[in-house]
């Protein structure tokens, strides 16, 4: 059976209700949000701090950590340390309580612009790759919507400028309810 080994650092946040979410949204950070969240749990589900300090990453693993951290049963502040941008964003909107500190940002773009130049030179190849990422799009866009209240034109336009905004912009957008 595979085990997940948490490392020392990692487990001393955890004893202290902190997921730390540092660096790439991927399938090693989705898991160790799964062992985290399963520990916390184990725990009596205590409030927890989700520390978010992420350039992104990969849609399905930050989509998994999105449904992990919704699920939780816990309250849940998420803190933006640096930047949440892409992924990291989606994440940060699974939290209950959502903070950003003031030198922070947060970016929400548009994933067609991250489409692989060798994808774009195959017709049939391109045609699938829009296709499926329409629909991650939409996705991730209706979690905007439903946590700021904009409209999905609203989320649109913004994710157009694939800008970071500052904690002052981000609390404006409703993707953060309070600057520390």
């Amino acid at each position: 059976m595979w085990k997940y080994d948490l490392t020392l650092l990692q487990q001393k946040l955890l004893d202290h209700n902190i997921i730390d979410l540092g660096g790439e949204v991927d399938q090693d950070m989705a898991t160790y949000v799964r062992v985290a969240i399963a520990y916390l749990v184990s725990a009596d589900a205590p409030e927890i701090c989700v520390k978010i300090s992420s350039n992104g990453g990969d849609i399905p693993p930050g989509l998994n950590i999105y449904d992990e951290l919704r699920l939780y049963p816990g309250r849940i502040t998420g803190v933006v340390s640096l930047t949440a941008d892409s992924m990291a964003a989606i994440i940060l909107q699974a939290c209950d309580h959502r903070q950003c500190m003031k030198h922070s940002t947060v970016t929400i773009h548009n994933m067609w612009r991250k489409l692989p130049i060798d994808k774009i030179r195959n017709q049939s190849v391109l045609e699938k790759e829009l296709a499926d990422m329409e629909k991650w799009q939409l996705r991730i866009n209706m979690i905007y919507v439903e946590r700021t209240k904009r409209t999905l034109r609203a989320i649109m336009r913004q994710s157009d400028k694939d800008k970071p905004m500052t904690a002052e912009e981000a609390l404006k957008f409703h993707l953060i309810d309070e600057i520390i």
